[in-house]
């Protein structure tokens, strides 16, 4: 699930009014790329040096990440949540990136927001997605797509990471607060969970930000909000995942009108495994 509401401005990051220009602090951060990472380029690159906080509408955090099995990782009870709409097809968005297709079901109607007077099983399945989110992470790409929600992601001031590999040189005025990690996507997880106060991480998206996440076996929930179109062509959620095979265990299926929401838990590990095998032959 991304998010993206309809006649948003699909154009690159300029500097009009209405965007902050971010003072970086440190000699270290005066260059920066302004490029658009492709589709696989939101892979992080090697380490960057020692980063700076940056003032008003974006922070950017630079700390050694929180790898799973050490002491204190497991203090915290978020869940890092992959949520995304999909087609049967396996497609997120088409190859011009437009999700308008598989987002339909968002909407209430023409110009409505998203999540407001849905059909009870999609109302229902948007606000348990809310009320248990308390950070949220996206790749650089996707915010770019979206000119960073122009500064107000529909789920208000949630903090948002976003995993780059620069920093934006401005960023669009509102409500949202985002953060820009160039370490990668473990320290944005480490950092999310952080900020979410005991609540949950939601993945946004796009596709590679939720393909590294599997590799690392940093996912505790897959939610696919699966839209009956078969595309045909686009990004593929699965496309390039490098870690295989990842074993599901089926939560919970929700029927509705225009989507079906499958929700499954990722198992890690040959034990998580085993005791679903368990399960199903006891």
């Amino acid at each position: 699930m991304l998010l993206i509401e309809t006649g948003i401005d699909r154009r690159p990051n300029r500097a009009p009014n209405g965007l902050a220009a971010p003072r970086i602090i440190g000699a270290d951060d005066a260059v920066r790329a302004a490029s658009i990472p492709t589709e696989g380029g939101e892979h992080p690159e090697p380490r960057a040096p020692p980063a700076s906080i940056l003032p008003g509408a974006v922070r950017r955090v630079s700390r050694t990440p929180v790898e799973a099995g050490t002491p204190g990782a497991e203090e915290t009870m978020s869940r890092v949540l992959i949520q995304m709409s999909m087609s049967l097809d396996g497609y997120v968005a088409e190859p011009n990136d437009s999700v308008l297709r598989l987002h339909e079901w968002m909407f209430a109607g023409p110009g409505r927001p998203p999540g407001e007077e849905l059909p009870k099983p999609d109302q229902q399945i948007f606000d348990e997605l809310r009320s248990v989110t308390g950070a949220m992470i996206c790749g650089r790409r996707l915010y770019d797509i979206t000119h960073g929600w122009n500064g107000s992601h529909p789920f208000g001031a949630i903090p948002t990471f976003v995993v780059t590999r620069s920093v934006p040189d401005a960023v669009p005025t509102g409500i949202s607060r985002f953060t820009f990690v160039t370490e990668g996507i473990v320290s944005a997880v480490g950092q999310a969970k952080d900020a979410a106060g005991g609540k949950d991480v939601y993945v946004i998206g796009g596709a590679s930000i939720d393909q590294q996440l599997l590799e690392a076996d940093l996912a505790d929930e897959l939610r696919i909000d699966l839209v009956p179109v078969l595309l045909g062509n686009g990004i593929r959620l699965f496309g390039q995942l490098r870690r295989s095979p990842v074993d599901l265990e089926q939560v919970k299926v929700t029927p509705s009108g225009w989507v079906t929401h499958l929700q499954y838990r990722v198992l890690r590990g040959t034990s998580g495994r085993t005791a679903r095998r368990g399960q199903q032959t006891g």
